[in-house]
């Protein structure tokens, strides 16, 4: 095959790479949100969720558990909205906004816990979808365990409580 030929054809995949992974990114939450259009969301959001009651959820997520590097990489999938129970009766309820269904609100999910507690958390949510995760000792059990110790898996960022 001719060389030049070859190397046009890099030029041209590589044109193409970098032109789609920009693409991608800028479907990415950039922090270029509305912070007022934000708040309004989770004020509005927050509403809507007191007094909520795990019976209320329409989705039940569950811990998945594998071994990574001699600890137990504890994780869970929320699409949308789910509840998350724990063995000891805590519960979180948590609901998530994408920057794809309306980019001046961006990435941001809000949370309810059983004692009336919310918390946010603003790292990526893809198309609806966010997993949160923990590498642990031993299996955390509580919704205060969750709200310390979970990060999403794409940025690793921390849940924030909320002011009442």
């Amino acid at each position: 095959m001719d060389r030049k030929l070859i190397n046009q054809g890099i030029i041209a995949l590589t044109i193409i790479f970098i032109t789609h992974g920009q693409a991608i990114s800028q479907t990415h939450d950039t922090g270029e949100f509305d912070y007022e259009k934000r708040s309004g969301w989770l004020d509005q959001t927050k509403k809507s969720l007191k007094g909520f009651k795990p019976e209320m959820a329409e989705k039940k997520q569950s811990f998945k558990f594998r071994e990574k590097d001699g600890m137990i990489l504890q994780s869970c999938r929320i699409v949308g909205k789910g509840l998350i129970e724990f063995e000891s009766g805590d519960w979180v309820y948590i609901v998530l906004h994408s920057s794809h269904e309306k980019d001046s609100i961006g990435d941001v999910a809000i949370a309810v816990d059983q004692k009336g507690r919310f918390f946010k958390h603003e790292g990526h949510v893809c198309g609806g979808i966010c997993h949160y995760e923990a590498l642990t000792s031993k299996k955390y059990e509580t919704s205060k365990d969750f709200f310390k110790h979970f990060k999403d898996d794409t940025e690793g960022k921390s849940w924030e409580k909320l002011k009442k």
